[in-house]
């Protein structure tokens, strides 16, 4: 019939023999099954194409021999009582002693035989096929016999579903999946496979995604873990250069800002007295006093830092009032301070701006910053008030700073005044501010003392030689001051109208300094009847130096202002402690669905490679 529907195909060597087309059906299961016994071939195709040579029990390369002669089939033989000496005499039926078809080969457990009804639901192929068997042998075999009965491909994707829809393992036996003699199983396609189209098992494939991803992942967030603390940190130095001293700070920040602006930490200061603007008789040595002060905070930033670390001088109300008297002699200071500056390995690239004398307002201006910086008004935790009320904002706090030379007094009115010069707008963390910033030249301590000083004179008209008795002093003190150390400064210069110089009057008892009685009554004068506050205000005065540990002053809000305009450098990503955590537990799931997986397709692997020589067959 195959060769009448294609005459071309090639028949087989077995059956070219004489009278092969009158070749019984139980001898062809009898060839069938010594071919299939001798070399564990593939019952799909039943061919030994199926399987490398090399992997045959006997390399017997003609049919003869694998009938006849195989040792691996000798059993079979002897139980079929085949006794024939060539393939002629195999298809003779005498030799073969078999009563009826099919036949079957006594299995060891005596198992009985039985029937099954395979029905077809696949698209292409329909109908049914009733299948001898046993119960000892593999859902497979079934499929197998379908497919050679219908003539059709023995496909992977192929399986049997008993009358409960329940698929059928392939490689279960028939008497371990519940199958008995009459039953009738369907024939149809696994909903999914567990191959791609390339051939390779996909559970390998979804396995090793799975450990690489667990892999890549606990080594990202481990070292991004390592590397919390590795923050890249920024340094900048600020030089208060006052009236009566100079003061090298150092801070340090993280690269990232806060809405554009730094968060410093104090981390060094030295102080060099006097101040620059004592140096006018040489001004070249106002540079040099300052550089002990410069290679001790040099030394306390990191080398590969340093060219990035600018460094700034401010020069206050002393530099103010020698600007004023003697413009000359201020610009020689502040050269000389400048060239100090340049020796070291700081970022000074723009001299004349980071090196400079600050106008009262900016001096005002930068001391508030701080104060409210330093008390935690403009860096917090957002609150839930915060969250709910957008637009509220931590009330700030005024500042007042008495230097040598000057008083500041800034805050931030409750009412948006009038424009004024006194008024100026801050930006700072990302918040507008405006505040009134008032600087006073003259009524610092030391020249409001000098003042004083110069009233107690004019009121015994100059004499020489001459005891003045001062109220404020220690009783039994004295000190010796000549007309230049009163008069000849721009804040008391005003108050002489003639040349005449006070005789130096000298003790072994003089006690230098400002008395400790005018500190005490200028202070409360300069609070009370000039900045007003009164008894109800008195208690929201508090008088301190420093504030966690940081100096206050102007420089920590120079550097807050500066920072602004410096770039930021932004550290490595880091992760908390509670996202470690949690990254760590799930790529851990990771792992353990990547070995579930990977023993998933070991397993269905070893499945596919069980193939059992079978003892019966039921059709060619």
């Amino acid at each position: 019939m195959f060769l009448q529907i294609n005459p071309n195909l090639e028949v087989i060597p077995i059956l070219q023999i004489t009278g092969a087309k009158d070749i019984t059906q139980h001898c062809q299961i009898a060839s069938t099954r010594l071919r299939l016994s001798s070399h564990y071939l593939r019952v799909e195709t039943g061919c030994w194409s199926s399987i490398p040579l090399e992997h045959w029990l006997c390399q017997c390369q003609t049919e003869e021999h694998a009938l006849l002669r195989c040792s691996p089939s000798q059993t079979l033989r002897e139980q079929l009582n085949i006794q024939c000496n060539s393939v002629h005499e195999l298809f003779n039926s005498s030799c073969i002693n078999l009563s009826a078809s099919p036949v079957r080969v006594a299995s060891d457990d005596k198992s009985e035989a039985m029937e099954v009804i395979i029905q077809s639901t696949l698209s292409t192929t329909q109908g049914r096929v009733i299948v001898a068997t046993d119960p000892n042998e593999t859902v497979d075999s079934l499929i197998t016999a379908f497919c050679i009965e219908k003539g059709i491909r023995h496909r992977k994707n192929f399986v049997l579903h008993n009358k409960d829809l329940e698929v059928l393992i392939n490689t279960r036996r028939l008497n371990t999946v519940g199958i008995q003699n009459g039953d009738v199983l369907f024939l149809g396609y696994k909903e999914t496979s567990d191959q791609w189209p390339c051939g390779c098992n996909q559970w390998w494939l979804i396995a090793t995604v799975a450990l690489l991803i667990a892999a890549g992942g606990l080594v990202a967030i481990s070292i991004l873990y390592v590397q919390r603390s590795a923050i890249i940190y920024q340094f900048g130095v600020v030089i208060d250069a006052g009236s009566t001293h100079s003061q090298v700070y150092v801070y340090k920040w993280d690269g990232s800002k806060n809405n554009g602006t730094a968060i410093p930490e104090q981390i060094y200061s030295n102080r060099t007295v006097p101040g620059i603007a004592n140096y006018t008789q040489d001004p070249s040595q106002a540079g040099k006093s300052l550089e002990p002060g410069l290679q001790k905070a040099e030394n306390m930033i990191p080398n590969q830092h340093l060219i990035h670390t600018p460094a700034y001088l401010g020069a206050t109300a002393g530099m103010r009032l020698l600007e004023a008297n003697n413009k000359t002699v201020s610009d020689a200071i502040m050269n000389s301070t400048r060239t100090s500056i340049s020796k070291f390995g700081f970022q000074f690239d723009d001299p004349q701006h980071q090196a400079c004398i600050l106008d009262g307002r900016s001096e005002a201006a930068y001391s508030w910053i701080t104060v409210n910086y330093l008390s935690g008004v403009f860096v917090q935790v957002p609150s839930l008030k915060s969250f709910l009320l957008s637009s509220t904002r931590s009330r700030t706090k005024g500042a007042l700073d008495l230097g040598g030379a000057s008083t500041e007094i800034t805050f931030e009115p409750e009412k948006l005044p009038v424009v004024s010069p006194e008024y100026l707008s801050l930006m700072m963390y990302g918040s507008n501010y405006t505040i009134y910033a008032g600087s006073y030249l003259c009524y610092g301590l030391n020249e409001g003392y000098r003042q004083y000083l110069a009233d107690l004179v004019l009121k015994h008209n100059f004499g020489s030689n001459v005891s003045i008795t001062d109220p404020c002093s220690p009783r039994g003190s004295s000190q010796s001051l000549s007309y230049s150390d009163i008069f000849e400064v721009p804040c008391t210069a005003n108050k002489s109208d003639t040349t005449q110089k006070i005789t130096p009057y000298s003790s072994s008892d003089a006690l230098p300094g400002i008395p400790e009685c005018f500190r005490a009554v200028y202070i409360h004068t300069l609070l009370l009847d000039v900045y007003g506050f009164n008894e109800s205000t008195w208690n929201s005065v508090a008088f301190v130096n420093k504030v966690n540990g940081n100096d206050l002053g102007w420089a920590v809000g120079y550097m807050l202002n500066a920072s602004n305009a410096i770039p930021e450098e932004y550290p490595t990503h880091q992760i908390s402690t509670l996202m470690f955590v949690l990254l760590l537990i799930l790529f851990i799931a990771f792992i353990l669905i990547g070995i579930g997986f990977a023993c998933h397709a070991r397993n269905s692997r070893r499945q596919e490679m069980q193939y059992r020589r079978m003892a019966t067959y039921g059709t060619i």
